[in-house]
């Protein structure tokens, strides 16, 4: 039946039109934040892959709740058969999140999650596992195993890959497109003939000669496969593929390619309103005076006189018209004259989100940036505002010891964590990264990057979901997706690395503020010295307007 709009009931995922299972209706209440309804642009992705009973290809903003209407997708097929889903994500950190969200969703069904990340799952899913969470590399081998022992068919009814724009990234993109292109010529509802069908073909057929090669004759063993499910089943059944991503705009050419249905949500769906900004700060905010607070203030002065933002504040730029909005005073702190530069214009903005009750992401450029900044942020609001980093409540209380308190269980034998060896890292202090991560927790501080870990990464993401932790430094990697939410967003400075961020990166990191559910707002901030003020409104820019990225895979046309 068509969707009546009039009746809001039928925004209720418990509603019989979208099939869920009632073991299913309180994750799904949980995800949408307590509240039994979905936005509509969710209904109408659903009703549009519904009315075609195929492929899937959307683009929605972040914070918008796409993974809602995948799981749906999923829950639906699953339920339906005994094959299982898969589901790709880029990074080892949304392996482990969605393994924890699937583990929750089929808790007492019988049907179990298992995980393919690194050296972490091998070989096809024992029976009645549900849904298989694997990062790119190890969802297309075990594709490849699967079409070698001539059960893919049989194994997956569904196929979810998140953060599909990594379909255009230089070094993984092309696995990527070679796994989709393997599900279509096998399973995914195109048949020889079909406009687009053939792109797909030749690219497997070509790339698995190469790099991807799984057997000598890759061909061969697609095609028997195909076959033998075709004599099988007397028709080829699908393998439904879902791909979503919130920095797709020419979804509608990926579409053309996996067929099916596509849809794309604008940013006016966004349930969490997004403000983006620059803040700008001068070189010569850091000062180290010998004398008093008046030395400090003047020796500032003198020092940023010819810069363009105003001496002893840190300007916030609309990017849209480039012009200052508003501006934060640092004159009347000496600590935060004397510390460097970078460092208090990052406490200037995070000490206003504490205040008001929030939390704050940082993205750093680097792995040794992120233990760096969280420490000399600590240090610093220790001296100016100690009051922001004491708990909120009881429960944030509990969160943050409950933290510490699993850190000293966590493994330290690994690697050094902090970047250097473990003589290097902490210089000054009392040593190590170890050390030097308690202290900041117990200030409610943390950092996230792959120094850590994989128990520490743990800690550290549920200290700070708990609300133990509200200030979290991490790399870039953690803005694909990972929930972790904050009312307030800054990255700092326009690279990652040695690279410059790219319009996609930057929607990325700036969709991480503003989480539905936890957040009425959401701010953006791009934190840059007074030079970069030009490239960072050019990179702001770039990601609204976002041009659409190509794809070999796709004959030429943009994705």
């Amino acid at each position: 039946n068509s969707f009546d709009w009039h009746d809001d009931t039928q925004l209720d995922p418990r509603h019989p039109r979208w099939g869920l299972p009632r073991f299913a209706h309180r994750y799904f209440e949980k995800k949408l934040g307590g509240s039994p309804r979905l936005h509509r642009w969710q209904a109408s992705c659903l009703e549009q892959q519904a009315r075609t009973g195929g492929n899937l290809v959307y683009s929605a903003p972040t914070s918008g709740g796409k993974s809602i209407v995948a799981d749906m997708i999923l829950l639906r097929a699953v339920s339906a058969t005994n094959r299982a889903a898969l589901v790709v994500v880029p990074f080892v950190s949304l392996v482990n999140e969605k393994v924890e969200e699937y583990e929750r969703l089929f808790r007492g069904t019988g049907r179990g999650v298992k995980a393919y990340h690194g050296a972490i799952g091998h070989g096809p899913p024992e029976r009645g596992t549900a849904v298989c969470v694997a990062t790119i590399e190890k969802a297309n081998g075990l594709v490849n195993e699967l079409v070698l022992e001539k059960t893919l068919l049989d194994t997956f009814c569904i196929v979810v890959v998140d953060e599909l724009h990594m379909v255009a990234d230089p070094s993984r993109g092309h696995l990527c497109e070679l796994l989709m292109a393997k599900l279509l010529y096998i399973g995914g509802g195109r048949r020889p003939g079909t406009k687009g069908y053939g792109n797909g073909r030749e690219a497997v057929l070509e790339g698995t000669a190469g790099a991807d090669a799984a057997s000598t004759d890759t061909k061969k063993d697609l095609d028997r496969a195909r076959r033998r499910q075709q004599q099988q089943h007397g028709q080829t059944p699908d393998i439904l593929l879902v791909g979503m991503s919130a920095t797709l705009p020419g979804a509608g050419a990926v579409h053309r390619w996996l067929g099916g249905a596509a849809f794309r949500a604008t940013d006016s769906d966004r349930p969490v309103p997004l403000s983006e900004w620059i803040c700008v700060y001068t070189q010569s905010l850091s000062i180290r005076p010998a004398t008093g607070a008046s030395s400090a203030a003047s020796a500032f002065k003198q020092a940023s006189g010819a810069h363009t933002s105003k001496a002893g504040f840190v300007d916030i730029i609309d990017p849209v018209d480039d012009r200052s909005v508003r501006q934060i005073d640092c004159c009347s702190s000496p600590d935060m004259l004397a510390a460097d530069a970078e460092v208090t214009a990052a406490v200037a903005l995070v000490q206003e989100t504490l205040s008001g009750g929030g939390a704050a992401l940082l993205f750093c450029p680097t792995k040794a940036k992120c233990w760096q900044l969280a420490k000399g942020m600590v240090e610093l609001l220790r001296r100016v505002d100690p009051s922001v980093l004491v708990p909120s409540d009881d429960k944030a209380n509990k969160a943050r010891n409950a933290a510490l308190e699993e850190l000293q269980v966590a493994d330290r034998s690994a690697l050094p964590k902090a970047g250097g060896t473990r003589g290097q890292q902490g210089q000054g202090r009392q040593g190590t990264a170890d050390d030097i991560l308690q202290e900041c927790i117990q200030a409610g501080v943390g950092w996230h990057n792959s120094a850590l870990t994989n128990d520490e990464r743990k800690v550290v993401e549920g200290g700070y979901r708990q609300g133990g932790i509200r200030v979290l430094c991490a790399t870039t990697t953690l803005a694909a997706g990972v929930n972790l939410p904050a009312r307030r967003v800054l990255i700092m400075g326009l690279k990652a690395g040695r690279d410059l961020h790219d319009p996609t990166t930057i929607r990325q990191m700036c969709g991480r503020a503003g989480r539905a559910g936890f957040d009425t707002i959401g701010e953006a901030f791009v934190v840059v010295p007074s030079s970069a003020r030009t490239s960072a409104k050019q990179l702001l820019d770039g990601a609204r307007s976002q041009g659409e990225v190509s794809a070999t895979a796709v004959g030429g046309d943009a994705i």
